[in-house]
Order: C-alpha cells, then sequence, then structure tokens
C-alpha cells in the first residue's frame, strides 16, 4: 500500500522531533570539547590556582583524560537501565523522564564552570551520559515503532542525521572564535535545546507496538497508529502485521539467558556485537579530530576549521543515506561504507607516516579523515545502531540494545583510553592496532552471515535468522490461527 504524500511527511515531521529531542544530549555532550582544548585546559589550571595547588602536565593528562572518558563507564550504567525504563514506564515517558536528567546535568556542567569546580564537571558528565543512554536507546526503538515498514530504514536514518547535524553544531560552537572562549557561554547554551527537547516530546504518542503489546489496548493502539501514520492508514492491516511480529503467544519478560541460550537470537547478538565493531573509530575523531590533526603538523586554526569540514560531510553522508538506504539495502551499504572506513584509516596512517618525508602528504591526513567522516555518515553510522532492533522481536529488543551496548562500550572506553598513550609509543600506528584490525575481522563475519533486513517484516527476519542458526521455526515467529 502506498503512503500519501502527507503521511510521508508527517512520520518524517515527528521522527526529526523525536531525534533531535532526544540525540541533543549525547551529541552535544560528546562534541562541545573539541574546539576549546585550550580553553578548558586554562580552566583546569585556573581551577587548581584558585585552591593554592599546582597542575602539574601528568596531573592535567590524567584529569583532561577522565573528564573526556568518564563518559563510556557512565553510559554503560545508564544501558543497564535501559530494559528496565524502555520496557516499563515506556520509550515516551522513559525518554521524557531522563531528558529531565539531561537537563539537571547541563544544569549542573554551567554551574561547574561559574564555581571552577572539576569534581562537578566530571559529577554533571556522569550523569548527562546515563541521561544519554536512555534517551538514545528510546529514540532508535520509537524511530522503529512508529514507521510503517516501507519507511522504516528512511526514518531510522533521522536518528543519524540529528546527531549529525547536532555534532556539528557543538564543533561550531566549541571554537574559540565563537563560544569556545569562554565557557560560560558554551555550558549555558545546552540549557535551551535540553529544555525545549522535554516539551517537544510530551505531545507525543507512546509507540503503537509498545502500547499494544504491554496493554492489548487496541483503540489506544489505534490512535497512536493514526497519530504516527496519518489518518489514510489502513489500522487493521498495521495490527496484524504487529501481531506477527509482536508474538502475542509468548509474553514473557526477554532475559539475557534466553538469548544467548536461544541460537537464533543468539545470532542476532553476535551480528549486532560485530557490527558496532565498525563504530570504534569516530569517537576519537568526534572528541579530538583537531589534536590528532595538530600532531602531523597541521596548524591549530586550520586543524579546527578542517574538523568543522569533517563534521560538515558526516552530515551531508548522513542525510544522503536517507534517501539511498532503502533502495540498495543495509547490508551492502553498511559492507561497503564499513570497508570505506578501514581503507580510509589505513590512508590516514600512511600518509601520517610519509609526511615526515614529504611535508605536503600531511594535507592527506585531512582527505581521509574527512572521506572516513562522509562513508561513517553515509552507511555505517545509519545502520549498526539500529540493525540489532531489526534482527529480533519486540520483547527483546530493549535486552539486545543492553547487551550490545555492554559489550561495545568497554571496547570504546578502553581504546579511547589508551589511544593517546599508544600513539606516544608507536604513533599513527595505533589507528592499525585498535580501530582497522577489529573493523576488518566485523565486515568479515558480517559478509558471511548478515541477512538484509530493509523493506522486510521483522517477524521474516527472525524466520531467516532461526533458519541460519539451524533451528526448528518456533512458535516465537508465529500466530496461531
Amino acid at each position: 500500500m502506498s503512503i500519501p504524500s502527507r503521511d510521508r511527511v508527517r512520520i518524517y515531521i515527528l521522527g526529526l522531533v523525536i531525534s533531535l529531542s532526544c540525540g541533543f544530549n549525547p551529541a552535544f555532550s560528546n562534541t562541545y570539547m573539541n574546539g576549546s582544548v585550550n580553553t578548558f585546559k586554562q580552566f583546569l589550571n585556573d581551577s587548581f590556582i584558585r585552591r593554592d595547588q599546582v597542575l602539574s602536565q601528568s596531573g592535567y593528562s590524567w584529569l583532561w583524560a577522565t573528564i573526556l572518558n568518564v563518559w563510556f563507564p557512565a553510559f554503560l550504567l545508564g544501558q543497564f537501565l535501559n530494559p528496565i525504563v524502555n520496557e516499563k514506564l515506556g520509550r515516551k515517558l522513559g525518554s521524557i523522564v531522563f531528558n529531565v536528567l539531561a537537563l539537571i546535568a547541563s544544569s549542573l556542567r554551567f554551574v561547574s564552570i561559574l564555581i571552577y569546580s572539576p569534581e562537578l564537571l566530571i559529577a554533571s558528565t556522569v550523569l548527562a551520559s546515563v541521561a544519554s543512554a536512555i534517551t538514545y536507546n528510546s529514540m532508535i526503538l520509537m524511530l522503529q515503532e512508529c514507521a510503517p515498514t516501507t519507511l522504516r530504514g528512511n526514518v531510522a536514518t533521522l536518528a543519524e542525521n540529528s546527531y549529525a547535524f547536532i555534532s556539528l553544531i557543538g564543533i561550531i560552537l566549541s571554537l574559540e572564535s565563537v563560544l569556545g572562549s569562554d565557557l560560560r557561554w558554551l555550558t549555558a547554551f545546552a540549557l535551551i535545546p535540553c529544555t525545549l527537547a522535554i516539551i517537544m516530546m510530551i505531545p507525543l504518542h507512546e509507540t503503537p507496538k509498545h502500547i499494544y503489546l504491554t496493554t492489548k489496548d487496541v483503540e489506544k493502539t489505534h490512535r497512536s497508529i493514526y497519530f504516527y501514520h496519518g489518518m489514510s492508514t489502513d489500522v487493521n492491516e498495521v495490527v496484524e502485521e504487529m501481531k506477527l511480529e509482536i508474538n502475542i503467544e509468548n509474553e514473557e519478560d526477554s532475559s539475557v539467558k534466553e538469548i544467548l541460550k536461544t541460537p537464533h537470537l543468539r545470532k542476532a547478538f553476535v551480528l549486532g556485537c560485530a557490527a558496532l565493531l565498525n563504530v570504534l573509530g569516530i569517537w576519537p575523531l568526534m572528541l579530538s579530530s583537531t589534536d590528532f590533526l595538530q600532531r602531523v603538523g597541521i596548524t591549530s586554526s586550520f586543524a579546527s576549521q578542517s574538523s568543522i569540514v569533517l563534521m560538515v560531510l558526516y552530515l551531508i553522508g548522513a542525510i544522503g543515506a536517507s534517501f539511498f538506504i532503502n533502495n540498495y539495502g543495509r547490508r551492502p551499504i553498511l559492507l561497503l561504507c564499513a570497508s570505506a572506513n578501514a581503507l580510509s584509516l589505513i590512508g590516514f596512517v600512511l600518509a601520517a607516516r610519509l609526511h615526515y618525508y614529504l611535508d605536503f602528504f600531511k594535507y592527506f591526513c585531512i582527505i581521509f579523515l574527512i572521506a572516513y567522516a562522509f562513508a561513517y555518515g553515509s552507511g555505517v553510522g545509519t545502520v549498526v545502531w539500529y540493525l540489532n532492533a531489526e534482527l529480533v522481536l519486540q520483547r527483546h529488543r530493549s535486552r539486545i540494545q543492553m547487551m550490545c551496548s555492554v559489550f561495545i562500550f568497554p571496547i570504546i572506553f578502553i581504546t579511547t583510553f589508551t589511544l593517546f598513550s599508544l600513539y606516544d609509543v608507536i604513533e599513527e600506528y595505533a589507528f592499525l592496532l585498535l580501530f582497522v584490525l577489529p573493523a576488518v575481522g566485523s565486515i568479515v563475519y558480517l559478509y558471511k552471515e548478515l541477512p538484509e533486513t530493509g523493506g522486510r517484516e521483522i517477524h521474516d527476519i527472525v524466520s531467516e535468522l532461526q533458519a541460519i542458526a539451524g533451528e526448528r521455526r518456533s512458535t516465537e515467529s508465529t500466530v496461531s490461527t
């Protein structure tokens, strides 16, 4: 059934509202320090001077590393709360509650600058990270569950579009020529979007699939379907497809034990983890691209400008993905762009080594990082974060999201935290060891095992995974007639 243009526009606008509301805090919190490194260094030094203490270079390095990387264990903590919040409170209410926490965290971050307290800055980062873990997962689930099947891929890419856009805004605002020279204004800015995020989420409905799974309230489910799909939709057809996916016969809560013991669920978990290995390289670029370009001889101002270009290409790639993700499928796009990412990092390493002999090769480092950002936005970031949600039925989604996050975020923390120290020892080769090797292993595995998920009903994808895993067709993917 074709979807009228007005209803397409409606779901895209609602998806954009969800993405911007739930995605601002995680995106801004990971980029607002990128261009304001020198100002933050001065802030930390001034904080200790006010206490009549001296901050050594090594002390600064450890304190700065803590401020940057405490995000990851805190985000992991939030992931453990994710199944509880998103299943018990629901996607909408959970996102509102933790957007309130994000506002509190942003307020504390602003206060930490006013009173020169690095400790409060770290505490605010922890709270912002926990809030981000919930709101980001709520966003993924809402985009997956509120969109018609034919538009699910396009709507899901709005998450990456919004993340890339907000990241670009964060990096621009962090420049010393904009707000980066005064941390009070830089941190105060976040209070406005955090407040708007709460207000924008209130009029939205809970997703129809979550309503039907938890309440079986058909009338309320219909209202939610009409709200998201538009009045022209055939609600009975949508509900019938939902029944196949939700598996009304099995209402027990999902568990880690069940996922690990059931072959097709375990396969979905492994595929989700393998796909997420391709995100490792983006975090250093989001946090410290300016720093790495300076290390290969790029001037500070040109490195900052290049970081903005990098984020612009990331955004362009993410927007482009919205138009072709459904036409070409998740699998080929992910494999192609993940391979391009690995080649871009290899190119960066080669250019960084060659610049010691021919200085102009340092500019190729910029080109390769920009290529990485574009490929990541085009097909890696737009696919991997919601791929695991397309491989399992409704009741397993938030649980498997948590499990995949528990797998990947300790790895992100370790690779990001050790990168600078390893860089001092083996220089650019650290990128090969920490990011390229895991990505290559992931690409090989996904090429062999990943099914196409684009344009297909979830119950159909699950049936294919069951066949791949060697299971008999279980009642989990059927509804008695």
